[in-house]
């Protein structure tokens, strides 16, 4: 067995302009079920998730509810921590850019760049998109016309710039290209999946400019205020990347040991360039380590439609926890959802993939079983002469954890749940045509017990396998198979043990 290590996985921290929804979600149980999967192995682990609250937009969204910028965040952040823990969440840290700890290491991150050298003030002009909360080139920004018919600009995703000048600190970005280039020619799993690797190295490739890492404070009051000079304030970005440092317990440790460098970000691909390409550079003008792997997943759409407040079809995923239940709302998300390609919610599917996976094909198999006729007592006995059915099957079952096991360490949920729903196929077909309800009536116990020893082995390894998955279900199957809590771990998961 592989000796434990430290591991920090982490959610991005999630802006509190709005209610969380199905990708807030989609993220979290991402990070959750890797960091699940690693404590089964024997893992420290450390996972954090929490809330990004600075910046103009929640400025904007506070006034709107006439309310102050800190109470707006109290009421959003709750949101989220309320969802996380209806989900089951296993974190162990909910930090809030808002937060004492984090200013001090904002603070402290900011005046280490400052004294190396990497930040200088200057003047900046460009497109500055508040939606993004980011200014951006000149390449990215298109002819549009606005809600009155009035030419504008807008970036290639739709949403308004403006074009903006001031005096602000910016950092040497420019100065990072090489490394980061070489970084990722080094690493071809630094960005995973391969496209947004391809993204990242081509966005280095064409040309790093320097980056603006501080607002006027009359323009964004709500934020980390630059340290020694409260005329401006710290960029939204600066501030929020810097909570995975927090989080390591920087700057009281100064390398953020002992768990930094971070094992995964889980992020959605629309700030990948944030994690990718700016953060790396902070990090390397700070000369601390780099992140060994950054997982950028698609987005959700809804009926093959993009989530939006103004179609009225963003999914709840409160409301949806309360109607259909944590465990089966966790499942889909982690065996629909894509890392490439964009997951599509309908309720039509999340019924249907319930039904099929959790309800025949587990649930049922479990009921099949579980009759007195073939289990009386709940004894389970021990398995007689194989045939050759018997031992293609066992061969599966014995190959299925290294399998899903290292579809986990990737973060391919959706691959390791489907080889566990089609290995639960088969045993169900193996189930039906051996008969072991016949097999008692004719007095073939030993052949039935066989049988039954074959099928609740696939059963207890498939509960084992699911645990960061559906942790409830996995834990009520298991409880009822009469496996202690004690033999539920990566040794455990092994046919016949």
């Amino acid at each position: 067995m592989a000796a434990s290590k430290r591991c920090l996985i982490t959610t991005p921290i999630f802006y509190v302009n709005a209610s969380p929804h199905l990708g807030h979600l989609y993220s979290a149980l991402l990070a959750d079920a890797r960091s699940r999967w690693h404590r089964l192995c024997g893992d420290d682990v450390l996972f954090s998730t929490g809330t990004d609250e600075h910046g103009s937009k929640v400025q904007e969204a506070a006034l709107k509810k006439k309310q102050t910028p800190q109470k707006f965040c109290d009421d959003v952040s709750a949101e989220f921590k309320n969802l996380f823990d209806k989900a089951n969440l296993s974190y162990n840290r909910f930090i809030r850019t808002t937060e004492p700890s984090h200013r001090e290491s904002v603070h402290h991150f900011w005046r280490l760049l400052r004294d190396r050298g990497h930040i200088y003030l200057g003047q900046h002009e460009g497109w500055y998109c508040t939606s993004d909360e980011t200014f951006v080139t000149e390449s990215q920004v298109v002819d549009a016309v606005d809600s009155q018919g009035k030419p504008c600009k807008k970036t290639q995703s739709g949403h308004a710039v403006e074009w903006v000048k001031e005096n602000n600190y910016k950092f040497r970005l420019s100065a990072f290209q090489t490394q980061l280039e070489r970084h990722f020619d080094a690493h071809k799993d630094f960005v995973t999946p391969p496209l947004r690797w391809k993204e990242s190295r081509a966005a280095i490739s064409a040309g790093l400019q320097d980056l603006s890492v501080s607002r006027p404070t009359k323009r964004v009051s709500w934020g980390i205020p630059v340290p020694d000079d409260p005329d401006h304030t710290v960029y939204v970005w600066l501030d929020a990347l810097s909570n995975y440092l927090t989080v390591a317990g920087y700057p009281q440790h100064p390398r953020g040991e002992p768990f930094w460098p971070a094992m995964t970000h889980f992020i959605g691909k629309d700030i990948l360039r944030f994690h990718a390409v700016y953060f790396p550079a902070f990090l390397l003008a700070a000369d601390l380590p780099l992140p060994q792997h950054i997982c950028a997943h698609a987005h959700w759409t809804v009926d093959k439609v993009k989530m939006s407040k103004s179609l009225g079809n963003v999914v709840d995923p409160s409301q949806l926890i309360d109607s259909y239940g944590v465990d089966s709302v966790r499942y889909f998300l982690l065996r629909e959802g894509a890392l490439e390609d964009d997951g599509d919610f309908t309720l039509k599917s999340l019924a249907n993939r319930i039904n099929a996976d959790l309800a025949d094909n587990l649930g049922n198999l479990l009921l099949r079983t579980a009759s007195p006729l073939l289990l009386p007592g709940k004894m389970i006995c021990q398995p007689g002469p194989l045939e050759a059915g018997d031992s293609q099957l066992i061969q599966r079952l014995h190959d299925l954890p290294a399998i899903v096991g290292g579809h986990y360490e990737h973060n391919d949920f959706r691959s390791g749940l489907n080889q566990i729903s089609e290995t639960l196929s088969s045993v169900n077909g193996y189930f039906t045509r051996n008969a072991p309800w016949q097999l008692v009536k004719t007095n073939q116990q030993e052949r039935a017990n066989t049988v039954m020893y074959v099928t609740l082995e696939a059963v207890r390894l498939a509960a084992l396998l699911l645990q960061p998955i559906i942790p409830e279900s996995s834990h009520r199957i298991l409880t009822f198979l009469g496996v202690p809590v004690s033999q539920r771990s990566i040794s455990n998961i092994v046919y016949g043990r």
